[in-house]
């Protein structure tokens, strides 16, 4: 039991480290986005 859960765990750290850059780059997306929204409501 917990070396399954140990496994997953250590599954789910691989896959989060594998997509770190993924998620700073979508990050940065999504502030651009917002920062895109914000001027088209100023204008």
């Amino acid at each position: 039991m917990y070396s399954i859960h140990h496994f997953y765990s250590l599954l789910n750290y691989v896959i989060t480290a594998k997509t770190i850059k993924n998620r700073l780059i979508l990050k940065t997306l999504n502030l651009n986005i917002d920062y895109i929204v914000v001027l088209s409501h100023i204008k």
